[in-house]
């Protein structure tokens, strides 16, 4: 069983090991038959530092001053657009209703993890004032990782849980009481992302789940969104449609997509 068969460097250990998929049932197929529920996905990219850096490099090797001048004044707007909008703060205490849910946080490293420990408090100040964080990272022990799982998935008290994890739950992870995840590690693996998101679709989940995408990592979403309507629409095709809706498609699922874009002038 995997749910990657295809690794990162492009080896497909389906075929090397098995000489084959014997039956498979993407997740863009399960969500397009309901089996998976859809998630709120909001997009505010909060998180920005390293773009506006990044850009600025490509602008500092620009020879033509006037080209120069006029992209560093996109980039100052760019700056003074953000500071004006609301902060991550705000748009957490718009959005989330369960005070003392469980998030996952992705993070990018472990020096990630320790920063973002010290920001959540204030992060989440509009939620709930007292957060309890677990840190779930490749460079823990496995004995530590377990202890750290175990008290975030237990824990019931009136507290906001946080899971950081770095390297970590991005698959084979389900929890039915997990309120949503939080991506704070732009990546540029697709399938890491749907490994990311597939951790708020769990089967038994117990209502609507939240996808915080502080990264601009949307355009994956939308890629994700839209191969699920073509399935949809592919499986109430004409003379199949009667056998479509008995294998669960319906254009409702569709319907059920909250896509929320904060900030999307800056992005």
């Amino acid at each position: 069983l995997t749910a990657t068969p295809v690794r990162t460097e492009g080896r497909n250990m389906a075929e090397e090991i098995c000489g084959g998929i014997s039956y498979e049932l993407p997740l863009t197929e399960a969500v397009a038959r309901g089996v998976l529920p859809v998630p709120e996905y909001i997009c505010a990219q909060y998180l920005f530092e390293e773009d506006i850096q990044r850009v600025e490099k490509l602008v500092e090797q620009v020879e033509d001053e006037e080209i120069k001048e006029e992209y560093t004044k996109k980039i100052q707007e760019a700056r003074r657009h953000l500071e004006q909008a609301d902060g991550i703060d705000k748009i957490l205490g718009k959005y989330i209703e369960k005070k003392n849910g469980k998030y996952i946080m992705f993070c990018k490293d472990i020096d990630d993890i320790d920063t973002k420990a010290g920001q959540v408090g204030k992060w989440f100040s509009q939620v709930n004032g007292q957060t309890t964080i677990s840190k779930i990272s490749s460079a823990n022990e496995e004995k530590e990782n377990t202890k750290e799982l175990q008290f975030f998935r237990k824990s019931s008290d009136d507290t906001l849980k946080l899971a950081l994890a770095v390297n970590m739950l991005n698959e084979g992870y389900h929890d039915e009481e997990l309120t949503g995840v939080l991506m704070t590690r732009p990546t540029m693996s697709e399938i890491l992302f749907r490994q990311q998101l597939g951790r708020a679709l769990s089967r038994d989940s117990k209502g609507t789940t939240q996808i915080f995408d502080l990264v601009n990592n949307i355009r994956y979403f939308e890629n994700f969104r839209r191969e699920i309507k073509e399935i949809i629409e592919k499986g109430l095709e004409g003379e199949n449609r009667e056998q479509g809706e008995r294998r669960g498609y319906s254009k409702e699922i569709l319907e059920r997509f909250k896509i929320v874009e904060e900030q999307i002038d800056f992005i």
